[in-house]
């Protein structure tokens, strides 16, 4: 499928998960420099509530999950000292909770990474302000117009945008040269 033909612009959750397959301190990582070769990393980045409405809705209704396996071993072990519980005595949906939990924590300074060297930080408390897709846009020429060095060396560019001022005032706003996708790497923590 030819994705540049069959939109114009895209929007992609990769889900919080991607953190976990990528080492974002690498600038030859290929998963993200492939993904930012023709797309913008944005971290939705929540609150503590937020971060709590998520366990709250992990508990409600849990969904797969991809763990490193020697995290979930780490976590496992701590689990059982943390709680003084034998492993066949785990109460497995105790443990889920308390492993969503943990996971977030070990995954926020990833993402941060993700978006500090292959993208950029949205807040989340903004997102639910947007009008239209004229916010969206005006939003990302903001996180770029802000976002430490763009265009550093030992790192791929960040999609194909370019900043151009629009309206009297100057504002940034954002212009695609060419159709991009923006992947949102995940939404949780503070």
């Amino acid at each position: 499928v030819n994705l540049d033909a069959a939109f114009n612009h895209f929007v992609c959750d990769t889900s919080g998960s991607l953190c976990e397959l990528v080492d974002p301190g690498n600038p030859n990582d290929r998963m993200l420099k492939t993904l930012s070769s023709f797309s913008l990393l944005i971290w939705i980045k929540g609150t503590n509530e937020m971060t709590e409405e998520l366990v709250t809705r992990f508990i409600r209704s849990p969904k797969p999950m991809y763990y490193n396996i020697n995290f979930l071993k780490e976590k496992w072990k701590t689990y059982c000292n943390k709680f003084s519980v034998e492993e066949s005595f785990v109460d497995p949906d105790s443990f889920i909770i308390y492993g969503y939990r943990e996971l977030i924590k070990h995954r926020l300074p990833i993402y941060q990474k993700i978006a500090d060297n292959w993208g950029v930080t949205i807040d989340a408390n903004i997102i639910s302000s947007l009008r239209d897709s004229k916010d969206f846009v005006d939003l990302i020429g903001k996180a770029l117009s802000t976002s430490s060095d763009c265009m550093r060396a030992h790192r791929a560019p960040r999609g194909n945008f370019t900043k151009k001022p629009l309206g009297p005032a100057g504002e940034p706003s954002l212009l695609c040269q060419q159709p991009k996708f923006v992947f949102s790497i995940s939404w949780t923590g503070a």
